[in-house]
């Protein structure tokens, strides 16, 4: 099944409710087939770590950290969690403004992953606006030295709209290419794809989507690029055999039959370049249709989906 005939409702997706398909839906996204052929803006490289002393020369800081401590500041509604975290050399604050639980779910002792922007502030380095997995409930960094960090991946990011987070959307786009992702068809020619060393189509909307590597990622992206660039060419090259194929009708308006010739002949005005056309065009088909439908009753096998039928409507409209 090709991707654009996917036309089942996004309601249908696991963990849609009427909120969120509202939201789909002032992105425009309506089928299984928008979602899946709306592609992220951009990607998050998180295979990468990039330890807290550098948080001055990057954007974000990726690692592992035990967590040391937990502070609270403020007092009543304004009361704020602050936890202590380590990477093995330098220590930093998470600022939890509004997230009072992340107490528990980030306890003391314990290893996490930590993807954020951070800032010196207040004679310490923090950061409000953080990404934190829980890894281990306890042990060491030095356990993990060896290790690939769990949570390294290349996240994809969504152009989102009010009531649409990131994570809603990842997690809206996993359930679908698990329920609808498999038997999407290839529509570039087999010979094409493999000349071009291109994926199949269904490899790369799961790619583009949820790549596990840089290199996957870049052979969908040339993969849905040339895809598109392929079917906007094939269509310039048709809509210009068709211009071709009205100037020959344009140009076989002579030849008309004896009838024709007497209807024209009798006209007490000249017919526009418009409906000789449109007369030569009628006479071109029907001409094939005859020449298809001779060919059928000689040899039924002769006949193709591509065989003009002998049925035909014009309208020749003038003053």
């Amino acid at each position: 099944m090709k991707l654009k005939d996917i036309e089942t409702p996004i309601s249908t997706i696991s963990g849609i409710g009427p909120s969120l398909q509202s939201a789909f839906s002032r992105l425009n996204i309506f089928k299984v087939s928008d979602l899946l052929s709306t592609y992220p803006r951009d990607y998050e490289d998180r295979t990468k770590t990039i330890p807290i002393k550098d948080f001055s020369k990057v954007s974000k800081v990726h690692c592992l950290a035990k967590v040391l401590d937990h502070q609270w500041f403020g007092f009543g509604k304004m009361k704020t969690l602050k936890i202590i975290i380590f990477d093995g050399e330098t220590r930093a604050t998470l600022v939890c403004y509004n997230r009072g639980f992340m107490e528990k779910n980030l306890p003391i002792g314990s290893i996490i992953s930590v993807t954020a922007p951070f800032s010196y502030k207040y004679g310490e380095i923090q950061t409000s606006v953080f990404d934190a997995q829980l890894v281990s409930k306890s042990g060491e960094l030095k356990d993990f030295d060896d290790k690939l960090n769990p949570t390294s991946k290349i996240l994809s990011l969504y152009r989102l709209t009010s009531g649409l987070s990131q994570n809603q959307y990842r997690k809206t786009i996993s359930q679908a290419l698990k329920m609808y992702g498999n038997g999407i068809s290839t529509e570039l020619p087999e010979s094409v794809v493999q000349r071009q060393d291109l994926l199949s189509k269904q490899q790369a909307i799961h790619a583009i989507h949820c790549p596990e590597n840089l290199e996957q990622l870049d052979k969908a992206i040339k993969t849905i690029k040339f895809e598109e660039l392929f079917f906007f060419q094939s269509a310039i090259l048709n809509r210009v055999a068709e211009r071709k194929k009205i100037s020959k009708a344009s140009a076989d308006f002579t030849d008309l039959s004896p009838r024709q010739k007497q209807l024209v002949s009798s006209l007490s005005f000249e017919l526009t370049e418009d409906q000789k056309k449109i007369i030569a065009t009628i006479n071109n088909e029907i001409d094939s249709a005859c020449k298809d439908n001779a060919k059928f009753h000689d040899n039924p096998e002769n006949f193709s989906e591509n065989s003009k039928p002998f049925t035909l409507s014009r309208l020749i409209q003038g003053d």
